[in-house]
């Protein structure tokens, strides 16, 4: 339940905030396509109700991936990651 609140939150951050070019399913749920898999962690902070208030996507560093999305924008850095954890689209409210 609380990973679709995340979801929810990233896409009003990303995608109707700051209008990036991020895949949206339903348009309702930011999906990081290269990393929303079974490598990712997520840190998710809410209150009993279950109302978002801040969250981070984080998975172990894996280069390969890396070149991946670099290479799809040209303002990713040029990173050497090894054995570190990597914290991704991080939504406070």
């Amino acid at each position: 339940m609380l990973q679709v609140v995340q979801s929810a939150a990233r896409k009003s951050v990303f995608a109707d905030l700051l209008k990036w070019d991020v895949p949206v399913l339903d348009d309702r749920y930011d999906v990081d396509q290269f990393f929303d898999d079974i490598h990712a962690t997520y840190l998710i902070l809410a209150e009993p109700d279950g109302t978002h208030l801040g969250s981070s996507t984080n998975e172990p560093s894996r280069p390969g991936a890396w070149r991946t999305r670099a290479s799809q924008n040209r303002r990713a850095p040029r990173l050497a990651l090894e054995h570190r954890t990597v914290s991704r689209r991080q939504c406070v409210r």
